[in-house]
């Protein structure tokens, strides 16, 4: 199957990623390797961190925006 938008839960939940920034393809991989701070970053124009906790990955956004 596949799917395509903006959930990061449901990217990690999968197979294999493909991130597309303004039609290119940006980065493509296992999820593990793909969702970071350094791609998401990139990808959506803020400040993320991503953080490994009890087997879970947390995506958290540093941004001007965000207080």
């Amino acid at each position: 199957m596949i799917a395509a938008g903006h959930d990061i839960d449901l990217a990690l939940a999968s197979d294999w990623v493909v991130a597309l920034k303004d039609g290119e393809v940006m980065a493509m991989g296992v999820p593990e390797d793909i969702i970071n701070g350094k791609v998401l970053s990139e990808l959506y124009g803020v400040d993320v961190e991503v953080f490994d906790v009890d087997g879970r990955r947390l995506i958290y956004v540093r941004d001007e925006f965000v207080k």
